[in-house]
């Protein structure tokens, strides 16, 4: 689950909420001299991450792992952005306002809420999971009322009402949100360490959105918005795509007129972006080394182990088992 916003985010994150919802659920806390906290207990064990960069700019996350199966109903405050990035493991959809958001390894969204809503959840014994972002309010935007509009694509955002993207990949924001969960340094230098991975991920999710407003040549805005949102579903649904006419559906758009659009947008066809898409999230996988070959390509999609393997070789120039061996970087 990787609902990033509690309620009281917006007011500022006291230690003591913290405190009174460990008793509540039998915790045992141990501070750390960091904006880090060890959780360690019945329901969960791990670290948890709440703190305040700056006036409604909030570094959120967690490193846990749960021991009984946890349901999870929150409010979200209104007019907030949330960035989130799954560094490691597992993390259970969630819904917000009827939107069911996923996540793969690796991979990051954005979801914004302009109005306060409830997000459903849970988290399911014996999974691990490590998310860590930043959860911005529209007030902290407004000090910089006067800019030369670069700010303007996270402004965008609260216009388009409840939802959440995928961002595309290539980006550092995994490599910084590990470095939010990071207990590499303590005390001041801790803090500033996570400030410094906020503001950058800030600064890289800006430029994907300034990067994504460019609208290609005879498409309006809406229709990109379309094209995003299709692609959007396919990310969610690796494992189970829809068909292109479900998609279509989806999106409002008819096949003939997606085709181009989309291939206009991303230079690949629809299902072209698919397979390339799941080979991406099964490299991670395999560099992590959790799951055999076989379950990495069964969970994004493969069926078949030898269609796997070859449309991994074709993709990457190796097969899917020398990719555990290859150096990191």
């Amino acid at each position: 689950m990787t609902c990033l916003a509690p309620s009281n985010l917006g007011g500022g994150f006291r230690h003591s909420d913290l405190e009174r919802a460990a008793e509540a659920l039998s915790m045992r806390l141990q501070p750390q001299d960091t904006a880090l906290t060890t959780m360690n207990g019945p329901v969960m064990q791990g670290r948890m991450l709440l703190h305040e960069v700056q006036p409604g700019l909030h570094a959120t996350g967690y490193d846990m792992k749960f021991e009984v199966d946890l349901p999870l109903v929150e409010e979200i405050e209104e007019d907030v952005i949330l960035c989130s990035t799954l560094v490691s493991g597992e993390s259970e959809p969630m819904v917000i306002d009827g939107h069911e958001i996923t996540f793969s390894t690796g991979g990051s969204r954005l979801i914004f809420v302009p109005k306060r809503r409830v997000c459903i959840g849970s988290c399911v014994a014996g999974t691990q999971g490590a998310v860590a972002g930043f959860s911005l309010r529209r007030a902290w935007l407004d000090q910089f009322a006067d800019d030369d509009g670069t700010l303007d694509p996270l402004r965008q955002m609260f216009e388009d009402g409840v939802g959440s993207r995928v961002l595309r990949e290539g980006g550092p924001l995994r490599a910084l949100a590990g470095q939010m969960l990071s207990q590499d340094y303590l005390g001041a230098l801790g803090r500033i360490n996570i400030e410094s991975a906020v503001l950058a991920s800030l600064v890289a999710v800006t430029g994907v959105l300034t990067a994504d407003m460019r609208v290609p040549p005879g498409m309006s805005r809406r229709q990109l918005r379309r094209v995003e949102d299709a692609r959007d579903i396919l990310a969610a649904r690796l494992a189970n795509p829809p068909s292109m006419e479900e998609l279509c559906r989806c999106v409002g758009v008819n096949p003939t007129t997606l085709r181009a659009q989309f291939k206009a947008t991303f230079g690949t066809t629809v299902f072209g972006w698919l397979r390339d898409r799941r080979l991406e999230v099964a490299r991670v996988m395999l560099a992590e080394g959790e799951h055999s070959v076989t379950e990495i390509g069964w969970r994004v999609g493969f069926s078949n182990p030898g269609a796997f393997a070859t449309a991994y070789r074709r993709r990457f120039g190796y097969p899917p088992t020398a990719e555990r061996n290859r150096p990191a970087g």
